[in-house]
């Protein structure tokens, strides 16, 4: 009877040890995986009752252990921390460089105070490229307040070397909104570029009545499938939430343009300039201006991209002729002839009240093989110039003969001098009848 019961429980301890390993992916675990300076940094967290060292190569229990597709790694001390408390969270940096294409498979598990391994069954994929990468985020309207919807519109690209499917969103309502609709691909191809697009109404809150301004952050969780992983990208945007019984359009209104059309020769560089204006006049300033701007290929390099004005844009409605910033734009000799369209994104503050905003323009560029000047149109120019250059001197004996006969007094319109010939024939003819006459009268007079 004592054997059957020493059996039962060794069976059952036997059991509880089995049953540890299968829960250990639940005592530790990796919070986030990040490339430092092309190795491998990990956030591990630690479930255990007990503090765990980080070092596997100075510990033998007590102590993390990590595995890169099933081969055990050590971890760099130089960057990472030697042990981490009981619920917390620790950084380690793994003797691993990051992969150079497609991914390693991460686990992570612990040796306990009795020298026993626990196996690990989740694995972490670490991705060459990220799947899914955001790279422009809009929101409007620029000036929000609690009685206006608003647009959250964010370009996410497949950066990644494989396509990706059963895409799904999350999201949590900002402050004093709800989500009203959502608009996002269920699928992208490797390379290509979508919008997804929400749209929050106003739930009917309001800001305290001393509260100038308030940020709300719209948390949206973008989950994916990449080589078979599900896969998450987390999105935290903010956006400044007004209130409309105090700002009394007294926020600067900056409009932002480049000068059109842009090219640059293939192999060339060329320069664009930005111009910007306050059209709030009486407003409040605009400061801190910071302009960006990024190429979507990598054929077109600005080699200065982020450019910070130090004046102050003080609201006018005379349109600025000299540019604010000033960006160059390189064209490498690979460049293929076509247009692109560059991103430009300026920000600013409000000098008064420091809030922050933020505007994004498309710029387009057309990589050409030769800029040409029309051959016609320079032609008919050169030969207006040399029209205008011959009529000039006529032009200047009709405007001295003029002034020539301002001077001497008025001159006989051809209709006046017809006139004046009229009346001295009449009155030469009158004046040769009257003698008629008269040598009449006096041949009569001798017969009398």
């Amino acid at each position: 009877m004592k054997t059957k019961l020493l059996l039962s429980a060794l069976v059952l301890f036997s059991f509880i040890i089995i049953s540890q390993s299968v829960f250990a992916d639940g005592l530790v675990s990796v919070k986030k995986i990040e490339n430092v300076n092309g190795s491998i940094g990990i956030t591990v967290h630690n479930d255990l009752s007990t503090t765990l060292y980080t070092n596997p190569s100075t510990h033998n229990s007590s102590v993390f252990k990590y595995y890169l597709d099933n081969s055990s790694v050590s971890i760099i001390k130089n960057g990472s921390v030697t042990s981490i408390g009981s619920g917390k969270d620790g950084f380690v940096i793994l003797n691993a460089s990051w992969p150079q294409s497609k991914y390693k498979l991460l686990n992570v598990t612990f040796i306990d105070e009795g020298g026993t391994l626990y196996p690990s069954e989740t694995s972490y994929p670490i991705f060459a490229k990220q799947g899914l990468s955001p790279i422009e985020v809009s929101v409007t309207p620029q000036i929000i307040t609690t009685d206006k919807s608003v647009n959250i519109s964010i370009k996410i690209k497949a950066t990644g070397e494989s396509d990706i499917s059963s895409i799904n969103v999350h999201t949590k309502n900002p402050s004093y909104y709800a989500l009203k609709l959502k608009s996002n691909p269920t699928s992208m191809a490797k390379g290509s570029i979508e919008k997804f697009v929400f749209t929050y109404e106003p739930t009917g809150g309001t800001l305290p009545e001393t509260v100038i301004s308030n940020t709300s952050y719209a948390l949206i969780n973008v989950t994916y499938e990449y080589y078979g992983f599900k896969t998450t990208l987390n999105l935290n945007e903010s956006f400044i939430v007004f209130n409309k019984n105090l700002i009394d359009d007294k926020l600067p209104n900056v409009t932002v343009w480049t000068q059109k059309p842009i090219e640059v020769e293939k192999g060339k560089s060329t320069n664009i300039s930005v111009y910007a204006q306050n059209l709030n006049i009486g407003g409040h300033d605009a400061c801190d201006l910071n302009f960006t701007l990024t190429s979507p290929n990598s054929n077109i390099k600005i080699p200065i991209y982020d450019i910070l004005p130090g004046d102050k844009l003080v609201g006018s409605l005379i349109r600025p002729t000299s540019p604010i910033v000033t960006f160059k734009v390189v064209s490498s000799n690979s460049s293929n002839i076509a247009k692109y369209n560059l991103t430009l994104t300026t920000k600013y503050k409000d000098c008064e009240w420091g809030s922050s905003f933020k505007l994004i323009n498309d710029v387009p560029i057309s990589i050409v093989k030769q800029i040409t000047i029309n051959k016609n149109v320079t032609e008919n120019n050169n030969t207006n110039l040399t029209n205008a250059q011959n009529v000039t001197p006529n032009n200047s004996s009709e405007i001295s003969k003029q002034a020539s006969q301002t001077t001497n007094g008025p001159s006989s319109s051809p209709h006046t001098s017809s006139n004046f010939r009229f009346y001295l024939i009449l009155g030469i003819s009158g004046f040769l009848i009257m003698l008629s006459i008269i040598g009449i009268l006096e041949w009569r007079s001798r017969f009398i």
